[in-house]
């Protein structure tokens, strides 16, 4: 259950669980692959623990923006064992304060935090983050003028967006690889810090690769993290700088599950060799104006086959023909298959020049 829970459904059912979900959106794909239950915006996530009620017995997992209501989590670990972070690891690692005191402990970058009442520093540019903020939202550029104090500001630093996948429990942690994120690409009608697409899995150099097994390492130690959780962090040439920690599964995962075809509800070892031949790219394509969802269109072929495990859809979260969505809303997610990073990204681009002109009729 989370935000969209359609990725980690299929991560679970390619494990062999059966399924049952809950989201706001109720994507006519997520309803192939799982039992499914609504929970609309309006009431979404506080109807949650009482929606779960009429499911059989059994684990819950969380997708995004459920870690900003530990309240709603405690609920429901109430009536079911949760598979994932509880709120008081919630409270470590969702605390950028707490990130950068334990980071800088062990030698890890992260950048400069202060409190949103801080003054600005002159000769620094920084930017005023929400301390329950999803996939970007919210993240803007402050300056001198701002009179909000809410939140915490935070050192711009320079970098490429990427992702780092993790899995731990009570015997450690296991690095299980890194992708790129596409982060406000006009082309997918985002902006600013909006994420809106992963590219992986990526291949790193050996030192990369060391800094980013040892982050994890650490950040479990520091914090009893569990199950999979992600650290999306800016890759320089000699650095790798945390920037937050996603204590769920993440949007990363899909990606590294499909180039790998295994799946990270199995055994985590299994991802230590990635795969230097296959590259996916999933995005995310968000309404350039208010539309209605055309009633048949390039997705169609997603949805007249029946599900399999390792097919790569051309098209994913499918809305229901006619829904009406508004400008700047995402619409639906679709992918990508190429042998190298770039002509991965050359394909999604070209997947969303299709989609323009599908949705160009107001």
């Amino acid at each position: 259950m989370g935000g969209t829970a359609r990725a980690a459904a299929g991560s679970a059912r390619r494990a062999g669980w059966c399924v049952r979900a809950i989201d706001p959106f109720g994507d006519r794909d997520l309803r192939q692959i799982a039992e499914y239950r609504p929970c609309p915006f309006e009431s979404f996530p506080q109807a949650l623990p009482e929606q779960v009620g009429g499911f059989p017995p059994g684990p819950f997992l969380y997708t995004g923006g459920l870690e900003n209501h530990p309240d709603v989590l405690s609920k429901l670990m109430r009536s079911r064992p949760l598979v994932g972070n509880p709120p008081e690891v919630l409270a470590k690692v969702r605390d950028p304060f707490w990130l950068q005191r334990t980071l800088a402990l062990h030698g890890h970058a992260f950048p400069r935090t202060l409190p949103g009442s801080s003054p600005l520093k002159a000769g620094h540019r920084w930017l005023r983050k929400s301390l329950t903020s999803a996939g970007g939202l919210g993240v803007r550029m402050a300056d001198a003028s701002d009179c909000d104090t809410e939140g915490y500001l935070q050192e711009l630093v320079e970098g490429s967006p990427c992702s780092a996948v993790y899995f731990s429990d009570a015997e450690g942690v296991t690095f299980l690889g890194c992708t790129e994120q596409l982060i406000g690409q006009d082309w997918l009608h985002t902006s600013g810090y909006q994420y809106c697409g992963t590219i992986g899995p990526m291949s790193f150099p050996p030192a990369v690769v060391a800094r980013c097994q040892d982050l994890g390492c650490v950040l479990h130690e520091a914090s009893g993290l569990r199950g999979l959780w992600g650290v999306d962090f800016l890759l320089q040439p000699s650095e790798v700088i945390a920037i937050e920690v996603n204590p769920r599964y993440t949007a990363s995962i899909e990606v590294l599950e499909l180039a790998q075809r295994r799946s990270a509800f199995g055994e985590p070892s299994d991802f230590s060799t990635p795969s230097q031949s296959r590259t996916i790219g999933k995005a995310i394509y968000f309404a350039p104006h208010a539309l209605r969802f055309p009633y048949s269109g390039a997705w169609d072929d997603d949805l007249s086959r029946e599900w399999e495990p390792w097919i790569i859809p051309g098209h994913a979260d499918i809305p229901a023909a006619g829904e009406r969505i508004e400008a700047g809303r995402p619409v639906l997610t679709f992918f990508a298959e190429a042998r190298t990073r770039e002509e991965c990204e050359a394909k999604l681009r070209d997947r969303a020049r299709e989609l323009d002109r599908l949705m160009e009729t107001p």
